[in-house]
This record gives structure tokens, C-alpha cells and sequence, in this order.
């Protein structure tokens, strides 16, 4: 008999519940902008005006403490971070991994139930 798959996601801990273009929810609070995600807080990205790739993850390389891992949701699509960006996450030693956003979601819900230290960055689908 198959047994089903839980996570054990850490008391306290923010996860993604569900995405969509309109936004995230987020341990059953909808945010209705792109999102940095860690453990404990979130930070919505875009209220005004949309942000670079290069601004968001400057952004994300300052967070306190540093994860080890981001997560950096593309949106819709994976698309590729140049070198020169990928150099802003290197410089803080902490390691990025792009993927499409439903992909880097289920990621960060799974490293943070492992207990790692992950953060994500997520653009709307």
C-alpha cells in the first residue's frame, strides 16, 4: 500500500499555498505582486512599477541572514539570468537556481520543509 507524501513544513514557516497571475497565497494570505520570500517574511517587489531582474536580486542578496539558496521563479517561462547577475548572488555566496515559476514554487516548499535555508524570488505566472 502506498503511503502519501507530506511535508512536515516547520511551525511558522511561509509557504506557497497556491500562484497565479494575479498574485501568490501565501500561508492563506494572497499577495498580489511578485514576491522575496524567506522563512519568516515576505516582501512584495513590484507595487509601483515593475523591477529589473538585476534590482530584485540585489535585493535578494541582501537579505538577513543570507540563505544559502535562492530560488529565483522566472514566471510563465524559464528564461535564463545572465553570468553578470548571476554574479550578484555569487558575490553574497549564495547559490541561484532559475526555473519556471509552478517549478520553483513546489522547489521552495520542499527545501523549506527540509528545513535549508532557501529564499525564493517569484514572478507572476
Amino acid at each position: 500500500m502506498q503511503q502519501p507524501i507530506q511535508l512536515m513544513i516547520p511551525a511558522g514557516a511561509k509557504t506557497i499555498d497556491a500562484y497565479s497571475s494575479e498574485g501568490f497565497t501565501i500561508s492563506g494570505d494572497m499577495v498580489r505582486a511578485d514576491i522575496l520570500i524567506m522563512r519568516d517574511h515576505i516582501v512584495s517587489l513590484n507595487q509601483d512599477a515593475a523591477q529589473s531582474d538585476e534590482e530584485m536580486l540585489t535585493r535578494a542578496a541582501a537579505l538577513q541572514p543570507p540563505p544559502k539558496l535562492l530560488v529565483f521563479g522566472t514566471g510563465k517561462t524559464h528564461r535564463f539570468i545572465p553570468p553578470s547577475l548571476r554574479q550578484i548572488c555569487k558575490a553574497h555566496g549564495i547559490g541561484l537556481e532559475t526555473m519556471d515559476t509552478a517549478s520553483a514554487v513546489r522547489t521552495y516548499n520542499i527545501l523549506l520543509a527540509e528545513a535549508r535555508e532557501v529564499a525564493g524570488l517569484f514572478l507572476r505566472p
